[in-house]
């Protein structure tokens, strides 16, 4: 073989070899490029990586337990590797792992995951209210069924005072979620801490409170049931190392007439003021130490609760309400004394019914409503009974209700500018007022007009007659004789209690004789002159210091008046001088006028004299008493009755037919001569 024919030869083989290299780096060069393994030089290694398929590496949620959890990769193929960061805990929290995996062929693979370990919630655990009586030592509520090794950070859950505790437990344990519990610790006051803190009260020197009574019930009154209720609203200010009192009192309603009335202290008198429905200031008067109207409508009440022992106080309770914390029962037996001196203060009321024989319906079982301030003074509280008691025989039944809190805001006294109460300036007035009326007395000539009347509510008896009495007195000096006449009539009952009226003149005639001259005839008097009759229609309106509550002195239109007001024990003696007044009635046919009231079953509701003074002269008086009064005899009439007695005197508004007057020669009368006994000489 020649040689070139050999070297063609040889040199198609190398291209041969050189191409069959070049197909198979082709072929190799995508795997080893992927995993970054190696396998040759160049991009020819890389193409020759695996990837991992099937792994896993999720998420991990437990609830704590103390021990170590972890987060791994699951279905590795055979041969890998795992390099993990952070994924095992133990404590609660939130972690993020991580894990690497290789392995030879294999293309490295990173994967993320969260371990989370939760906080244990805390079971069985038990933080509950509690309620417990005073008794000087500290009690708590505290967590009960607290796992080992919890712990336990209060707030308010100890307390040694009385009153209503909100107490806080929050509970906490490693590996546990923390809890907020909430209870109440109440420490109820004790019967003997209630009866403490009533003396405790009693004992303070400024007794300032508020009081209200209130009566609801069902009554017939004239034939009518309906309902009816009676309100009694009190303020009661007192500081007893002063003496200063305030009070004032107002009532309403069905059962209670309606008034405002005020007591205070000035220096050493406790005055009263009583104002109008207008509430303009009607009277003012001096109230002794010992009067009654100091012995207030709330003090049976009040001494109810001051007297309590132990043994009458249960069943002491938190009541859950805004205006009273505690409730409890009283247990009273029916004869406590206590209870007497409420059932007379009771039946002393001022109302329209007679209270009578008053009794408590449930004594053994009143409810008691209180708070205790801060300093355990019981100032707060209320409670009430059914009291019954008969009308016709048929028991009847009203709720009592007594309801008493501390108050501190100041009474407000009506201005009371004018009014007099100082015994020495009222006796300056009354001496005024005497010197006017001796100055008529001693004057030549005057004329007297007086109306004297007993009325009253007739309430039951529609056709009640009003007894009256009308006089007219002159008087007249001529020629140094003093000639006088007295005309008057009455309107009274007669024997068939119709109405009548009955006429006389009394006076005298020239010679100085003395004749009464009626239907009836006439009649010579003896020891009668006009100072007796003069006395006899102003005795009345006379007064004194001792009898005048206090006065007030208005100028008016030229005329000074003096508004006299008379304490009760006076009232009750003008009140009897006017019956008797009206009841001097000679005519036997007559029914005389009753003072139906007696003085243990009345009230004063009205006692006043008016007097007018013009120039040094007096001209008018005006005398009037209103009393309130259950009639004594007959059937009980359900409803008090108002009686009325005023007079009515005016001097002088006759002056000029006065001062015209002679007296007649004789008593008869002849013809061409009018003798006292004509109807001329009757002046009314």
């Amino acid at each position: 073989m020649n040689k070139k024919i050999i070297v063609i030869i040889v040199t198609c083989l190398v291209c041969l070899m050189l191409a069959t290299c070049l197909v198979a780096c082709g072929e190799n060069g995508g795997n080893g490029g992927n995993n970054g393994n190696g396998g040759g030089s160049g991009n020819q290694g890389e193409s020759t990586l695996k990837e991992f398929e099937g792994i896993k590496f999720e998420n991990v949620a437990v609830v704590y337990d103390g021990q170590e959890h972890s987060v791994v990769v699951e279905n590795l193929p055979a041969g890998a590797s795992v390099a993990y960061t952070s994924n095992t805990a133990t404590a609660v929290g939130e972690y993020q792992a991580k894990a690497v995996i290789s392995k030879d062929g294999y293309k490295t693979l990173t994967l993320n995951a969260t371990l989370t370990i939760m906080p244990k919630e805390f079971e069985g655990l038990k933080f509950a209210s509690d309620v417990v009586v005073y008794d000087g030592q500290e009690h708590s509520v505290v967590v009960e069924n607290l796992p080992a090794g919890a712990s336990v950070a209060y707030t308010s859950n100890t307390a040694t005072d009385i009153g209503d505790y909100q107490a806080k437990a929050v509970v906490s344990k490693e590996g546990y979620k923390s809890v907020t519990l909430n209870a109440k610790l109440t420490v109820m006051p004790s019967a003997s801490l209630i009866v403490e803190s009533r003396k405790a009260a009693v004992d303070e020197n400024e007794q300032n409170y508020d009081f209200f009574i209130d009566l609801n019930g069902t009554v017939d009154i004239k034939g009518v049931s309906q309902s009816a209720n009676g309100n009694y609203d009190g303020k009661y200010r007192f500081n007893k190392n002063t003496g200063e009192l305030k009070f004032r009192r107002e009532t309403s309603g069905l059962l209670l007439y309606d008034s405002i009335e005020y007591i205070y202290s000035q220096n050493d008198s406790k005055i009263k003021l009583v104002q109008n429905e207008k509430q303009e200031v009607k009277k003012i008067s001096v109230v002794a130490n010992d009067e009654e109207e100091l012995n207030l409508m709330n003090l049976p009440f009040v001494s109810i609760v001051d007297a309590l022992e132990e043994g009458n106080i249960s069943e002491i309770k938190y009541s859950g309400k805004s205006d009273y914390k505690y409730t409890a029962t009283l247990s009273l037996h029916s004869e406590n004394a206590l209870l007497s001196k409420l059932y007379a203060k009771l039946e002393k009321m001022g109302t329209r019914l007679d209270f009578k024989g008053v009794t408590v319906s449930n004594p053994m079982s009143i409810k008691f409503d209180f708070n205790l301030d801060k300093n355990y003074k019981l100032t707060d509280f209320k409670f009430g009974a059914d009291i019954s008691f008969p009308v016709k025989g048929v028991p009847l039944t009203i709720a009592v209700s007594y309801k008493q809190s501390a108050s501190d805001k100041a009474i407000s006294l009506p201005s009371a500018n004018g009014f007099v109460t100082d015994k020495t300036k009222i006796g300056e007035a009354i001496t005024e007022i005497d010197s006017a009326l001796d100055r008529v007395k001693q004057s030549s000539a005057y004329s007297l007009d007086l109306t004297a009347t007993n009325e009253f509510d007739p309430g039951w008896n529609v056709t009640a007659t009003t007894d009256k009495y009308f006089a007219r007195l002159y008087k007249n000096t001529t020629e140094g004789r003093v000639d006088f006449n007295h005309s008057f009539k009455y309107k009274a009952h007669n024997e068939n209690d119709d109405s009548d009226s009955f006429k006389f003149t009394l006076g005298n005639i020239q010679n100085g004789d003395v004749y009464l001259i009626s239907r009836k005839g006439t009649t010579q008097v003896n020891g009668v002159s006009v100072n007796t009759q003069f006395d006899l229609l102003t005795s009345i309106i006379k007064a004194n210091a001792s009898s005048i509550d206090c006065i007030k002195k208005v100028e008016k239109d030229g005329s000074t008046f003096y508004y006299l007001y008379q304490n009760n024990q006076s009232s009750y003696g003008v009140q009897s001088k006017i019956v008797d007044l009206i009841n001097s009635n000679p005519a036997d046919e007559v029914t005389d006028v009753q003072n139906y009231f007696n003085a243990q079953e009345n009230e004063v509701v009205n006692s006043e004299m008016v007097v007018e003074i013009k120039n040094g002269q007096l001209v008018a008086v005006n005398v009037q008493t209103d009393l309130r009064y259950c009639p004594t005899g007959g059937e009980y009439t359900e409803e008090n009755i108002l009686l009325t007695n005023k007079i009515e005197l005016t001097v002088n508004e006759q002056i000029d037919k006065a001062q015209e007057y002679v007296a007649p020669e004789n008593v008869d009368t002849k013809i061409g001569k009018y003798g006292l006994n004509n109807a001329k000489f009757y002046l009314l």
